[in-house]
């Protein structure tokens, strides 16, 4: 997981850098025990339709850099 440690790196380097401009989309998820696609207030939350815990993440971990200067 060493790519892992190296995106967290860049993230806290973006998030210190561009302080207010990042937009953070929804989290989507297809929950597998009711059949549905789901909003996801965070990662690992059970589904808000049925309890369930079994979610196939779909949407919101994207991330995009439009740019970045660093002196």
């Amino acid at each position: 997981m060493h790519e892992m440690s190296i995106a967290e790196s860049v993230l806290q380097i973006i998030e210190d850098q561009a302080r207010a401009e990042i937009i953070e989309t929804a989290g989507q998820g297809w929950c597998m025990d009711c059949a549905r696609n789901v909003a996801l207030p965070a990662l690992y939350e059970p589904c808000p339709n049925c309890g369930g815990v079994q979610i196939e993440v779909t949407g919101g971990e994207e991330m995009r850099v439009k740019k970045l200067e660093v002196e």
